[in-house]
Formats: structure tokens, C-alpha cells, sequence
């Protein structure tokens, strides 16, 4: 660990992605229609691993058990529900050749263009705020005499490792009481289309606009030390708070919208797929293009290039949602949808 200090907190997050692999494949139920009745043996294993494990910790009962002898009815009973399982199999695979099955060309509707642009422009500024946060926390403070407003200013807050660490915690907390306070009260007051305009606007656009104003904050300490005080950790809360609120509402909504903008149940998966596949684009272009501008403002003294070029994209990516509007998941009807 003396050699590799990053070691530990890689191997963790490795341990938990494993874990979490884990449940995926031993412990989900398959819910497509065309399959989900049929034979899963990673499930029938974790099962039978869990019902181990119950058994192994579980405390005695005082109550005296005895296995019972299987009786012709049981037996009668056990072979009527393989056969019966058997049938439904049967039918679902009859079923899902006559379900009718959008063409891949007919997917790409108005609606659904228009929620995958943004969607696209949402992830790209929500990545790279991610990218962009640590970096400006841990640029090295500029000399006060290099600080001239409006606009002639540079430099970050200096901050170091361990400090850091508390300010990316701070991000996970405010979102969870966020998440499990309010977001189901706000998004069933005033509906998923419009909460999700009202936050893509009022939220991400002001925290990009303010964010680079953190390197005037006053401090306890002076340049080139790193920034501390209150007053500091009261702005960077304010900033993460708006930062955190507009993204608790915003992402979960995004799938919302990604879900009900398909426009027939056959075309779920492709839409999801596709969505994915753009957001991931976003997320990975959007820091790359965005840290060369952090890099271009800092040689120019004007470390707020990167962070104002942000709040534009976002403004533009708010206007986008006015373009979309909440489907129902089935806006193309095709023969034989009614049986």
C-alpha cells in the first residue's frame, strides 16, 4: 500500500463490482416475455446458495420436524405442473412468432430523436462537471494580484487529496436525501416532462455560470496555500446542492423518458440500447473537449472559459426538452397489436 497508494480504494470498488456481477447473474429474474419461462440455471443455483445460507444461520426451532413420505397425489400433482410449465413454454415461443415486430427503420420517430438529443447534451455537461469540479478543487491558487474582475482571473482552490475526498462525499450525501426526500413528491406534483425542463434550466446553467467565482472566495490562508475557512465550504456546498438537485431530478428521468418515447413495446430494447450507446458517447467526449478548454482558460488567466462554454451547452440542452414530450411506449400500432 506504500507503493501503491491508490491501490486500496481500485481494489474495493473492484470487490463491489463483483458483488454486484454476482446478483446480477445468480440472483435476477429474467422478465422478457419471450423468456422468462424458460430454464435459468445461474438463478436455480443462486436459489439453492441462498437457501444454504438460510438454513446454515438460521436459529433452531424448538418444534421437532420429520420429512413426510410422498404420497400418489404429490407425485400426481408434481407431474401435472411440470407439464403444465412445459405447455406454457411451448405457447410463448408460438406467441412471440406471431407478435408483431417493429421495423428497425420505423424506430427512429420525431419523439424519440428529439429525447436522444437530450438526453445527449444532458450527460455530456453532467459528465463533465464531474471531470471539471475535480480538477478546478485541486488546481493550485492563483497570486491575488493576478485576480482582476470581471474577467481576468485563473487558478483553482489548491485543495488537497484527503479535503477532496470530503468534497466528493458531500455530493453523495446531498444526493441522498434528495433522492429519498423529495424527487417522488416534486415528480408527482407537477409530472416527469415538466420537472425535468424546470431542472435542466434553473439548475445546471447558474452552477456553471458560478462555479469559477470559487477561486475569488476569501480564505483564512493565503495564496499559494490551499483555500479554507467557512465560508469556502459554505459556497462549495451551495454550488454541489444545486449542482446534485438538478441531477437527482434530471437522470432518473432521462430513463423515464428513454422508456415511455418508444414507440412500440417490440422496439423497447433497441431504444435502450441506442440511448445507452449515445450517453456513453456524450460522456466520454464531452470532458475531453471540455479539460482542453479548463487547460486553454488557465494559460489565458481566464479559468471561467470552460465552466461559461458549459452553461451554454447546458442552456441549449434545457431548449432541447422542449422539443420531446412524454409518449405512452406504444405511439405505433401495427396488426395484430389488439389480440
Amino acid at each position: 500500500m506504500r507503493k501503491y497508494p491508490y491501490a486500496l480504494p481500485n481494489l474495493v470498488f473492484a470487490g463491489v463490482f463483483v458483488f454486484s456481477i454476482s446478483l446480477v447473474i445468480f440472483g435476477l429474474e429474467e422478465t422478457h416475455m419471450d423468456r422468462r419461462e424458460l430454464p435459468d440455471r445461474p438463478l436455480e443455483i443462486g436459489r439453492s446458495f441462498a437457501r444454504f445460507v438460510f438454513k446454515k444461520f438460521r436459529k433452531q426451532s424448538s418444534t421437532d420436524y420429520h420429512v413426510l413420505e410422498a404420497s400418489t397425489d404429490a407425485i400426481e400433482l408434481e407431474t401435472q405442473r411440470h407439464q403444465r410449465n412445459i405447455s406454457l413454454i411451448s405457447n410463448t415461443s408460438t406467441t412471440s412468432k406471431r407478435r408483431p415486430k417493429l421495423a428497425y427503420r420505423r424506430i427512429f420517430t420525431p419523439n424519440v430523436c428529439f429525447t436522444f438529443l437530450a438526453a445527449c447534451l444532458l450527460h455530456i455537461h453532467v459528465a463533465t462537471f464531474n471531470n471539471l469540479w475535480y480538477l478546478f478543487l485541486s488546481t493550485p491558487r492563483a497570486p491575488t494580484a493576478e485576480q482582476h474582475l470581471p474577467l481576468s482571473f485563473t487558478g483553482g482552490l489548491g485543495l488537497p487529496p484527503s479535503t477532496l475526498g470530503f468534497a466528493i462525499g458531500l455530493i453523495g450525501v446531498i444526493g441522498l436525501c434528495l433522492q429519498f426526500g423529495v424527487y417522488s413528491r416534486i415528480v408527482a406534483r407537477f409530472g416527469v416532462v415538466s420537472t425535468y425542463r424546470t431542472f435542466c434550466l434553473c439548475t445546471f446553467p447558474c452552477v456553471y455560470l458560478l462555479t469559477p467565482y470559487l477561486a475569488l472566495v476569501p480564505t483564512k490562508s493565503i495564496s499559494p496555500a490551499p483555500a479554507d475557512g467557512v465560508f469556502v465550504w459554505i459556497v462549495i456546498s451551495a454550488i454541489l446542492f444545486i449542482q446534485v438537485l438538478g441531477r437527482t431530478f434530471t437522470l432518473p428521468l432521462t430513463q423515464i423518458l428513454v422508456n415511455n418515447c418508444t414507440p412500440h413495446p417490440s422496439a423497447l430494447a433497441s431504444v435502450h440500447g441506442l440511448a445507452s450507446s449515445l450517453s456513453s458517447g456524450s460522456r466520454t467526449i464531452g470532458p475531453i473537449i471540455f479539460s482542453t478548454l479548463y487547460g486553454f482558460g488557465l494559460k489565458k488567466s481566464r479559468v471561467w472559459i470552460a465552466w461559461w462554454i458549459l452553461a451554454v451547452e447546458a442552456v441549449i440542452g434545457a431548449s432541447a426538452t422542449w422539443l420531446l414530450r412524454e409518449g405512452d411506449g406504444h405511439e405505433i400500432w401495427l396488426d395484430g397489436d389488439e389480440e
